[in-house]
């Protein structure tokens, strides 16, 4: 089954004459990323997989009440970057901690931030992110086991399973790359780093 969306490329002859087509399968995997974020109580990633659901399905009523009730999830559970750049306690603090040293492209920093998490973090977007500060700082066997662990615990998170076969493209395993590069595209067609 496929839904269509009508296209607003400038470049179609006709305003609005060209349709892109979406497997509703790739529509219910965005649903299950979503919904294991929500899960594991991160909110942020959840909000970015309903948004990219309500892109294509905007009268998709069930996915915008999502949004509003994770949107006020998000809202009493975030930490503000002001308090916890002085003195981060909680591991919830650190890793929000380690996420805003990310968003800044302080790798480094955050993979310091994200030792005070325990070993074991419940969020697949903890190991994700820390695979990401590995990454950057070019340490690609470790990127690749945060990945690892990151699509063992939400094996929908095409985030983690592209990130991972960049980082065997930078240490030169071409094959597992494209490997995980054709596992993203089954996951989510339509996404372009792919």
């Amino acid at each position: 089954m496929y839904k269509s969306i009508l296209s607003k490329e400038i470049e179609a002859s006709v305003e609005y004459t060209a349709s892109i087509v979406i497997s509703i399968d790739m529509l219910d995997n965005l649903w299950d990323l979503a919904t294991n974020f929500a899960h594991e109580k991160d909110y942020r990633s959840a909000l970015l997989e309903i948004e990219t659901i309500l892109q294509y399905d905007p009268d998709n009523n069930e996915a915008q009440d999502k949004k509003k009730r994770w949107t006020d999830l998000y809202n009493k559970h975030s930490t503000s970057y002001d308090k916890i750049k002085l003195n981060p306690n909680t591991e919830k603090e650190w890793e929000d901690y380690g996420n805003c040293m990310i968003d800044r492209k302080m790798f480094a920093e955050a993979i310091h931030a994200f030792t005070h998490i325990s070993g074991n973090p419940n969020k697949s977007s903890s190991w994700y992110n820390k695979g990401i500060s590995y990454l950057h700082n070019l340490n690609y066997d470790d990127a690749i086991e945060h990945f690892n662990t990151a699509i063992e615990k939400n094996k929908y998170y095409y985030h983690a399973i592209f990130a991972r076969g960049l980082a065997y493209l930078r240490d030169e395993q071409f094959e597992m790359a494209l490997n995980d590069f054709d596992a993203t595209l089954k996951l989510r067609p339509d996404y372009v780093p792919a």
